[in-house]
């Protein structure tokens, strides 16, 4: 396996928050000699549609790929939530093994899902969540979407001071990226993988999250974690979430 040295960590973050949502992890990694990359979608913030439905997609893929040919270090891609679809969209065709026969020495080691989507090809969002958004989800006239009570449905787990710190952060959604940004393909399957499952989470219940992983295939994940968390383990059960990083990117911990 790689050394942690050789590794870059590429975070991939869901609907609404941005990439200082996993600095907190990041930073307990970065002690073990991991580099960190934090990517921020350019769906998030903008009070309006994505310019293109396959923008985040083509933004993550970019960024890896900058990795990978420039850095030259392996990538663990970590997605939670919504990120899981730019990045199983992004991830194709770059795992190790993938680039190693075309004469390269580095790729992607693992998708690491965190409560994240992880839908079959020719599926969006929306329709990975059944056609209608939970009412949480509010709709705007301006093409974003904006969320109902995240203290409940994201941080249930977390403190007044991490629900202030995290609610701070939050920004808007395209609605595009839910609608009309399909899976082209199941990077999941080719590229080895792994799962947290987060069995309080409010957001994507724990039986949605079986269901998904159920759906890949009996293979597909080789490692599957289920912890005892809301929807952000990244803020509630830090240092759990930096050993399941560390797991998927080949420690034996």
């Amino acid at each position: 396996m790689s050394s942690a040295s050789d590794i870059i960590i590429v975070w991939v973050h869901g609907a609404w928050h941005g990439p200082e949502c996993f600095k907190e992890v990041g930073d307990i990694i970065a002690k073990v000699g991991y580099g960190n990359k934090y990517l921020s979608l350019p769906s998030v913030g903008s009070n309006g549609p994505s310019r293109h439905a396959d923008e985040d997609s083509e933004y993550v893929r970019e960024n890896v790929l900058k990795v990978l040919d420039e850095d030259e270090k392996d990538v663990v891609v970590v997605m939670h939530s919504y990120g899981g679809v730019p990045g199983s969209n992004a991830a194709y065709g770059l795992g190790k093994e993938q680039r190693k026969a075309e004469g390269k020495q580095t790729g992607i080691i693992n998708l690491a899902y965190i409560a994240s989507f992880v839908l079959p090809k020719d599926t969006s969002l929306l329709m990975g969540v059944g056609g209608t958004l939970p009412p949480w989800c509010l709709v705007q006239d301006g093409g974003y979407i904006l969320t109902d009570t995240p203290e409940k449905i994201f941080y249930n787990d977390c403190s007044d001071e991490q629900i202030e710190r995290m609610k701070k952060q939050l920004g808007s959604q395209s609605h595009n990226s839910f609608t009309d940004q399909f899976i082209k393909y199941e990077s999941y399957k080719e590229i080895p993988s792994s799962y947290m499952i987060c069995k309080y989470d409010s957001a994507i219940p724990v039986e949605a999250q079986e269901r998904m992983i159920a759906a890949s295939g009996p293979t597909t994940f080789q490692y599957v974690e289920k912890l005892d968390s809301s929807h952000s383990p990244f803020v509630s059960r830090v240092e759990d979430t930096a050993r399941y990083v560390r797991k998927a990117a080949g420690e034996k911990l």
